[in-house]
Order: C-alpha cells, then sequence, then structure tokens
C-alpha cells in the first residue's frame, strides 16, 4: 500500500513539473510577500553584456521605489501591481574591475559583488552541448581542469531531466574556474569562451542552456508556434506525459522549462549545437531550426542577434548507412548560414567519431566557434573560417567548381577525394577532382554530360579539402534546392 501511495504521490509530482503551463520562470519572478528580489541570473560573481543596454529585474512590494545602483549609474523605477520591477541600465564599457551593485526598495537592500562587464554568450542545444569537462578525454579534460582565468565565468541552467528522471535542481549561479567545480561545465562552451577571452582580452560569460537529447521544436515557444502553424507539420508526434525520459523532447517544454529563466538576459548572442535528436526527420529540419533561431531573437527583441553553430560531424548509424539524414541536416545547418542574417556555422565534419554520437574532440570545434564568432561578429578579418561552396560551370564534361575561401587560400590533403557528379539521371557517381588555383575541376569518365556535383555529401565522410588556415570545405551538393 506504501508503495502504491508513493508511485501516485511521484505521478502527481511528475503531472505538476511537465504541465505546459506550468512555468518555473514565473515562480523565480512572481512575488511571495517576502520583500525584495532579484532575478537569479543577477548574483554575485556575473559578468554584465558590455557595449549595449543592460535590462535587470525582480520583485518587491506592489507599487514602491526601487533603485539601482552600479558603475556610477543609478536607476530608478516603480514595481506594477503585481510587484515586478525592471530596470534598464545604460551601455557600458568592458570592464575587469569586479564591482558592487546594490539594489534598494525601502528598507530592504540586496548587494551583488563582483560584476564584471564583457562578452556574455547563451549556449544552448543538446548533449554535445552539454557534454562535460569530464567526459573528455583525459589530457583536455586535464587541461581544462588547470584553466584558471578568473574573467571567465559561467552560469548553467540545469537540465530538467537525467538518468530518465525528472530532476528539480537550482540553476549553478554565476562561479569562476575551480578545479573542484569546473569537472561540470559544458566543455565546448568553456574553449568557446577561452579563446574569445584570448582574443578580445575582456571579462567572457557564458550562460548555458543546454538538455540531452533535446529536438530543436523542444526550444520554440507555444506562442510563436501560434503565429506560426506552418510550423507544427515540421514537429515530431509528441510523447504523453508519463513517459518522462522522451517527453522533454515535445514541442515548448524546454523553452519553458529552461530558457524561460534566463530570456532577456544581456548578451551578445547564441552559441549553438543541436540536430542529432531531429536526424530521423531530418526532411522537416530546415522549418525547424529556423523556427528556433527566430523564436529566440522575438523573445530577446532583437532580430540582429548573432546566432552561430557547430555543423554536425561525421556520424553514421550501422542500421541507417542507407539513409542521408546526417547529410541532410548538415545541409540544411549550410543553408541557413547561407541565408539567414547574422548567423555562421563552425564546420566540423571532418572532427567526429563515426561511431561515436559524443566525439570528444570539443576543443577543436570551440576554437572553430570561436573563430566564427571573430571573423563574423566582432569583425577580425585576420583569422580563416571555413571555405564554402559558391557556383560551378559545366563545360566539355567537366564540373569546375569555386569556394569562398574563408580567408585563405585553398589546399588539398592528399588525393581529393569524395567529390560526386550526376547527369541527367539523376544517379551520382564517384568522380575524380584536381584542384587547379582557387577552383576545383571535377571529372568521371562514366558522366559525358554532367549537371550537378557534389562532395562529401554522406553522414560519415572523409574530407580532404581545406584552406591553408586548416579549416575544412563544407560539404555540399550543387543541386540543393
Amino acid at each position: 500500500m506504501k508503495s502504491r501511495a508513493f508511485r501516485e504521490i511521484w505521478m502527481i509530482v511528475l503531472w505538476v513539473v511537465c504541465t505546459p503551463g506550468h512555468s518555473w520562470a514565473e515562480e523565480r519572478v512572481s512575488h511571495d510577500g517576502r520583500g525584495l528580489t532579484v532575478g537569479s541570473l543577477f548574483a554575485s560573481g556575473m559578468v554584465l553584456q558590455c557595449d549595449k543596454p543592460v535590462t535587470v529585474w525582480g520583485t518587491s512590494e506592489p507599487s514602491c521605489e526601487v533603485k539601482i545602483s552600479f558603475a556610477g549609474y543609478d536607476a530608478c523605477t516603480e514595481t506594477d501591481v503585481n510587484g515586478q520591477w525592471r530596470v534598464v541600465l545604460p551601455a557600458m564599457k568592458a570592464s575587469s574591475e569586479g564591482r558592487r551593485m546594490e539594489i534598494v526598495s525601502g528598507k530592504q537592500k540586496i548587494v551583488l559583488e563582483d560584476i564584471l562587464v564583457g562578452e556574455v554568450w547563451l549556449a544552448g542545444g543538446q548533449s554535445n552541448m552539454a557534454m562535460s569537462v569530464r567526459a573528455l578525454i583525459p589530457e583536455d579534460r586535464a587541461e581544462l581542469i588547470s584553466f584558471s582565468d578568473s574573467l571567465v565565468r559561467y552560469y548553467q541552467v540545469m537540465p530538467i531531466v537525467g538518468g530518465g528522471k525528472v530532476r528539480s535542481r537550482p540553476d549553478v549561479v554565476w562561479s569562476r574556474p575551480d578545479s573542484t567545480k569546473m569537472g561540470t561545465w559544458s566543455a565546448l562552451s568553456l574553449y568557446f569562451a577561452r579563446q574569445l577571452r584570448e582574443a578580445l582580452q575582456v571579462p567572457v560569460g557564458i550562460v548555458c542552456v543546454a538538455q540531452g537529447s533535446s529536438s530543436g521544436e523542444a526550444w520554440i515557444s507555444r506562442e510563436y508556434t501560434a503565429e506560426h502553424p506552418e510550423l507544427k507539420e515540421s514537429f515530431a508526434p509528441a510523447f504523453p506525459p508519463e513517459k518522462i525520459a522522451s517527453y522533454y523532447k515535445n514541442p515548448h517544454v524546454l523553452y519553458e522549462r529552461m530558457l524561460a529563466r534566463v530570456i532577456g538576459c544581456p548578451i551578445r548572442g547564441f552559441v549553438w549545437y543541436q540536430g542529432e535528436s531531429n536526424a530521423d526527420r531530418a526532411e522537416y529540419y530546415p522549418v525547424v531550426f529556423r523556427g528556433v533561431i527566430d523564436c529566440w531573437r522575438e523573445a530577446w527583441g532583437d532580430r540582429n542577434l548573432p546566432f552561430l553553430f557547430v555543423q554536425l560531424p561525421s556520424f553514421d548509424k550501422k542500421e541507417r548507412r542507407t539513409e542521408p539524414s546526417w547529410a541532410l541536416i548538415r545541409e540544411a545547418q549550410a543553408d541557413v548560414a547561407r541565408s539567414v542574417p547574422y548567423t555562421a556555422m563552425a564546420v566540423t565534419v571532418d572532427v567526429g567519431d563515426p561511431a561515436n554520437l559524443h566525439p570528444k574532440d570539443k576543443k577543436t570545434v570551440g576554437y572553430r566557434l570561436a573563430l566564427v564568432a571573430r571573423r563574423t561578429v566582432y569583425g577580425d578579418r585576420r583569422v580563416a573560417v571555413s571555405p564554402v561552396y559558391e557556383t560551378v560551370r559545366f563545360k566539355g564534361g567537366r564540373a569546375f567548381v569555386r569556394f569562398d575561401s574563408g580567408g585563405a587560400p585553398l589546399v588539398k590533403k592528399d588525393t581529393l577525394k569524395e567529390f560526386e557528379l550526376c547527369g541527367a539521371d539523376g544517379i551520382w557517381r564517384p568522380a575524380k577532382a584536381e584542384l587547379k588555383g582557387d577552383v576545383v575541376e571535377v571529372w568521371s569518365d562514366r558522366i559525358l554530360r554532367p549537371v550537378a556535383v557534389r562532395y562529401a555529401w554522406r553522414n560519415a565522410t572523409t574530407v580532404s579539402l581545406y584552406n591553408k588556415a586548416g579549416m575544412p570545405v563544407s560539404p555540399f551538393r550543387s543541386d540543393c534546392k
């Protein structure tokens, strides 16, 4: 009887946590009659975004004055009838000086210490973004654990599901690199932050919001979907609430349970690593991925927020080698980078593990993602990024392919491989290729009149074309619609 009662109580708890209308974000900002509060994101040790107005929020008694003082600036507002308040501080220059913020309402005061001003990025996605430092190979783990720059700070919104169980845990509020705590940090976001810190010489903060195995649609809001009903056709069938190990993949769940906790926090932009969980329905990913980007930008009230993302690397499930699911996801990602303003992709097709969904090399991925940020967001044209396909011309039975070289001349590693041609029959055949200056010439004795060319267009592939900066050419097919 006790066991049955326990199960019934537990199911009620699951229902409350998983009910779509239940928002942890609302709980964290609603006034509870205990006086002055500030949003959990605002804490000692945080990094505020530089060169942008900074919004700070919280609660107090209804219809009372709230005053914030920071870095020589004072800002006042009055709470609404529900006790909510929101204050906007002016844009500030980057500063490595740890300063104090005071928030006063009536006789109550909140004091936050050691606040920096620098570059803040929100890191989102699924398991490869969430993958912790302690999950790396021993050499990389030891290298990151020894990192001790106190001007890099980390905030983590805790995943709501782990080990097939619901977990209701408070966020890990801003922390510095510490060998006793860094094992749980996102390895990729830390590599990214470390590279930016070194290049920009300003404080760098990461707000990590990642859930393993999450689908793209789980990160899209209910309101955005209602405004864009075409999205629903691209969503996978929903899981029932009792299947908690999969329920969080449903539309809106992670937007409401995780992202909502930090919406509006001042940031430079987003970095994203996701797509694996959408590979079973890869043909729908172009719509879903664009929906995520647009929804998040809308939530932050800025259509121009940079959205940088990681290309899926090589991976191939043995039972699905005839289905080009990962190639299709990569194609959708490349199309977004080409056509959606203020987006860019870190090409990583060459640093995966065809047999492992969670490749251990996050160092190269973080480095390339930082290079993309430096070139596209911070305007550093000295760094090179991956070449991408631009145009093809067919003449004399051959294809002549041109690329945007990414800032460095093209080079080949050994013999060029993975090029294919097809004729009017639509059948792809292996082709030979040769690099001649900035053009790749492709031909096949079996195709006299080629109409399309593609390169490295498989789930798991071998990359042979780079630029001199060591950045791989992104896979492509010229007949992509």
